[in-house]
């Protein structure tokens, strides 16, 4: 009898511990679609929806112009680590779907050090954003709603110049649920989505953007033809700033949407691939000046890379 309480007690020792070593059900699409937040800034026509998951360092968010349609999609991740100083990620590699991979910028959003040493060793921690495509992101949904019990991570890899690299991942799940999330958003309220003539046509051209400062711009002859064509009649110093990436660099110095940006360091700029070379060529820690035209106006600032 002693013996077989020993054993009934054993079992019920070993479910326990089967119980606790159990994790909990990942959340699902419509779980992450309902608890997604919604920031609207009613001055600038823009919309910020986030996915945000307190068990990942890593979340999706949408940035929608009400105005124009446009949507943009950011991965936000933070990384910490002990050093001597910041990594400074430079760019992001990751998957598009059907054994396609793709890299985007990487746009340093915010940074702190604390908990120094002696021996200038810190603790660091470095708050990061890329772009990525839609139709990557639809790519990824597509598979998760096609079979939901075989979802996993969508992964993704950040590199600097020195080779460091870190390493993040997205649920499919909560991709899947911010795209629904945001296509509900755009009928709620609507808003048409904006479109290029064609899926193949940008409004730049593949790596004519400088999103590793947190703007895309071009000349006329840069431009698709759609934008080319309302910008007939207005003459460029410069390159034309279409977007700005919130919470970029670009953004916290002031550069708008618009803005006429003709000199970068004090080198003039006329091309994009003058812009992203002037980008490129800034150093961390030093201080940018930047002029632009807007409104027929000079405007100075100082980027501090």
């Amino acid at each position: 009898m002693k013996r077989s309480i020993v054993i009934a007690g054993c079992v019920a020792c070993l479910f326990g511990v089967a119980q606790a070593q159990k994790p909990d059900a990942s959340p699902t699409s419509d779980e992450f679609k309902r608890s997604a937040t919604v920031v609207e800034d009613a001055g600038e026509a823009k919309t910020r929806i986030s996915s945000e998951s307190g068990r990942n360092r890593s979340f999706l968010r949408a940035f929608v112009d009400a105005r124009s349609g446009e949507i943009s999609y950011q991965v936000f991740t933070r990384n910490e680590y002990p050093g001597t100083k910041y990594r400074l990620y430079r760019t992001a590699y990751f998957p598009t779907g059907e054994g396609g991979s793709d890299s985007s910028p990487v746009v340093v959003l915010s940074r702190a050090s604390e908990h120094c040493d002696a021996y200038g060793k810190c603790e660091f921690r470095e708050d990061s954003g890329f772009l990525v495509r839609e139709a990557a992101l639809r790519a990824v949904a597509k598979d998760y709603l096609a079979d939901p019990a075989a979802a996993a991570d969508w992964k993704f890899r950040l590199k600097n110049k020195s080779g460091d690299q870190s390493d993040g991942y997205l649920p499919e799940a909560q991709i899947a649920g911010l795209l629904a999330r945001v296509d509900q958003y755009l009928a709620d309220n609507n808003i048409t989505r904006y479109r290029p003539n064609t899926v193949e046509q940008p409004l730049l051209s593949p790596l004519n953007s400088m999103l590793a400062f947190g703007i895309q711009g071009a000349n006329k002859s840069e431009l698709a033809p759609p934008v080319a064509s309302a910008l007939a009649s207005t003459e460029l110093k410069g390159i034309f700033v279409l977007t700005v990436s919130p919470g970029s660099l670009a953004e916290s110095v002031g550069i708008k949407a618009g803005d006429d940006l003709y000199e970068f360091n004090g080198k003039p700029i006329a091309s994009a691939q003058q812009m992203q070379a002037a980008v490129a060529s800034a150093g961390a820690g030093t201080p940018v000046p930047i002029k632009v035209l807007r409104g027929g106006a000079v405007v100075s600032m100082v980027a501090q890379f």
